[in-house]
């Protein structure tokens, strides 16, 4: 199983929430450039940031369930 994990320090943007973002770039609403953890991987991020982030984890299939498609009106101009 995969797992996003989401920045509760970040708030959200709309409705949509921070995911720390592939190649440790720092944080992104953009599901598609989001990293995804091995379970492993996921409890090492917040082991290694405990005292300067909070986090949810959060499953793949959970997540994929709540994606919907929109646009970005500032890439229609």
């Amino acid at each position: 199983m995969k797992y996003f994990l989401q920045n509760l320090n970040a708030g959200y943007l709309g409705n949509s929430p921070f995911w720390w973002a592939e190649g440790g770039n720092g944080y992104t609403v953009n599901i598609d450039e989001a990293k995804l953890f091995t379970k492993e991987e996921a409890d090492l991020t917040i082991k290694s940031t405990k005292g300067t982030h909070r986090w949810k984890i959060w499953p793949e299939k959970r997540v994929q369930s709540a994606i919907y498609r929109t646009v970005d009106m500032q890439k229609l101009k």
